[in-house]
Parts: C-alpha cells; structure tokens; sequence
C-alpha cells in the first residue's frame, strides 16, 4: 500500500503537488489555481489545474501568490491603479477617475491587451462626460483599435453602455465638428504621427486631423487626404470633409450627395450630418442656400438634444450667428438664449453666440467660433 501512494506522489506533476500558483481576482470572481505561465504588462496569463488559459487583466488581479508571486511586485501599484480607475468610473466618479486613466494611459498606449483597453476606452469615457471632445479622439482611436483586435475575447465594460459603434467603429459622441478651437492645433499635430496597424484606424486619425485643419483655417487643409474605402464609417467621415470643401460648386454637390443619404444613417449619423450641412454654409452662399443650411440645423437641438448634446449646443450656436448673419436680430436672440439656458458650461467657456450681423458678405465659413 505504501509503495502504491509513493507511486502515485512521484507520478503526479510536481507543480501540481507544492508549487501551484493562485491568482486572486476582484470582484466575485473566484480565484485561479494552476500554474502562472507569464505575468507582463498585459496582465497574468495562467493554465489552470483543468487545463484552461485565462488571461487576468491588470484590473481584475488582486493578488498572486505561489512561486510567480515575487514577479507581482513590479506591477502591483500599476495593478491597484487600474482597479481604482475603473471602479470608479464604473460607479460614476469619472472625474476622480480620469485623473489615473491619463497616468495609465501613458504607460499602456499603443500596447494591444485587454488591460490596454480598460484604460483606453476608461480615459475616453471620462472625457467624454467632461465634455472634452477634442481630448477624447486619441483615446477613441485606440478604443476602436483595440475593440477590433480583441473582439473575440474582451467583455470591458460590458455592464455600461457602449461607446464604440460596432459597424463603423467610430464613436457616436464624438463627431469631427468642434465648437471651440482649444486643443485643436495640438490635435492636428499630434493625429499627424499617429500610426496604427490597422488601416482603417489609420485613415480615421488622417480624416480627423483633415477636420482639424479646416476648422482652423490652416493652408495645410487644401491638400485633402487620400480617398475613403468602402467601410462605412469611412464613407460617412468622407461625406462630411466633402462639404468642406473650398469650392463652392463642389460644396454644393457634396451637400446634395449627404442629404441623399440621410435616411440610411444610423441616428448619431443624422445628427452629425445635419450639422455638418449646415457649418458647410458660407456668408458669401446665396440668402436660400443659407437658409436651408438653417433648418439643416434646427433638425439637431429638436431631435437629438438628449442623445447628442454636445451638436445640439453647437446647433444653436450656429443658429443664432446664421440668423445674425442674415439680419433676424430676434431669432438670433431666440436661440442665442436657448445656448445660454441649456447648456451653460460650454457658453462660460466659449461666450455667447452674436445676434448682430456681421460685417459685408465675405467668404468667411459659418463655423467660424471664438
């Protein structure tokens, strides 16, 4: 009897016997216990003892303890960092919590893991709800890039709503409109080094920074970008920078293209249409042409006022120069107003809209802000 159970111990792996590992997550997850087969930026990849591999993101681990436990110790601040952003912005803190996503987000961006992603699409979220629309389109980039390059394996933040469209992989809340210029220059510079392996990632951050540029009048807008591909959200972003451009009779034809396609678009898409139809609009533009790009406008404070506040201020914004600039003093003051009342974080910090005309025709764009 004796020799059968020391046949047995002998027989049995020796990891198995005194040296396995455990990982203790957070949350109710219960612990893995296996063996530990590499722990790196990426988090902590172990082999259970029935045989499965579970890749346990730096959010998510508590502690390791076994013989891979001394490796721990280099990434238990970062590990303890990234537990508290995320349950924090889970819990609706996202201004205590974009403070620890940007700090992450320095050491993990451009890496491809989950753990990679919790900060990525965390920093955008929290932008997002700070109303930093120009801060969020690198963490955005990196969001898509990654959802796609995980797509099979990652369940973040699948307990809030999504912030990545899944056709087209842009973000809803976060059209390439700005109604402000802050950050913008820094923006185009910096969306001009980005570089992904993916290639649609790529011409998005190219399509963004071209919106960039010609929101900022800059002379580097007149040499466009290469033309879309088929994707989708590649050919709704072209559709937008064609209404921008600086020919008049193209500009036209590139607005009655959009209008056409109005009725496909998901319901951000309209949105973002609509306003990009009526910015698109110069002073120097016929007194009907002008008008339509009005009613292109009121379409988004009307009907998207709760799903995209964001275009719904800048609608109106628009609306009160446009009438100014049309000589309808009362109307100006009607949705110059409106701007103030709704939303009153973006008036202190980008002004009042005009409600008196502007100078002599020129060809000055509508969209033209403070």
């Amino acid at each position: 009897m004796r020799r059968s159970i020391l046949g047995l111990l002998i027989l049995a792996p020796l990891d198995q016997v005194t040296h396995a590992d455990v990982v203790e997550r957070r949350g109710s997850e219960p612990q893995l216990v296996g063996r530990i087969e590499v722990i790196d930026a990426a988090g902590v990849k172990i082999i259970t003892d029935s045989g499965v591999q579970h890749i346990v993101s730096w959010d998510r681990v508590r502690a390791v303890s076994g013989d891979s436990s001394a490796s721990m110790a280099r990434y238990a601040e970062f590990a303890i960092q990234a537990w508290r952003a995320r349950s924090r912005l889970e819990r609706g803190d996202a201004a205590m919590a974009e403070r620890l996503f940007e700090q992450l987000f320095t050491q993990t961006r451009g890496q491809t893991h989950e753990t990679a992603l919790v900060i990525a699409e965390g920093l955008l979220r929290c932008r997002l709800a700070r109303g930093e629309h120009v801060a969020a389109v690198i963490p955005w980039l990196e969001s898509a890039r990654l959802r796609k390059a995980l797509s099979k394996e990652t369940s973040v933040y699948r307990l809030l709503p999504g912030v990545i469209d899944e056709q087209t992989r842009l973000c809803p809340w976060l059209a390439p409109l700005w109604i402000r210029h802050q950050g913008l220059d820094a923006l185009a510079k910096e969306l001009a080094t980005y570089k992904s392996d993916d290639p649609l990632i790529n011409w998005y951050a190219a399509a963004y920074r071209q919106s960039a540029l010609v929101q900022l009048s800059s002379p580097e807008a007149g040499r466009g970008i290469s033309q879309a591909s088929n994707e989708a959200g590649a050919k709704l972003l072209q559709s937008l920078l064609d209404v921008t451009t600086s020919d008049a009779a193209a500009r036209e034809q590139a607005r009655s293209a959009l209008r056409k396609q109005l009725d496909g678009l998901p319901q951000w898409g309209r949105a973002w249409a609509r306003v990009a139809l009526g910015l698109s609009v110069t002073f120097a533009d016929p007194p009907t042409v002008r008008q339509q790009a009005l009613v292109d406008l009121v379409h988004v404070p009307a009907e998207f006022r709760s799903t995209q506040p964001y275009l719904a201020a800048m609608a109106l914004w628009k609306l009160a120069e446009g009438c100014a600039a049309l000589g309808d003093a009362s109307a100006a003051t009607v949705f110059a107003s409106e701007f103030k009342s709704q939303f009153p974080q973006l008036a202190g910090t980008v002004g009042a809209p005009p409600t008196a005309s502007p100078p002599a025709a020129s060809s000055r764009p509508i969209e033209s802000t403070p």
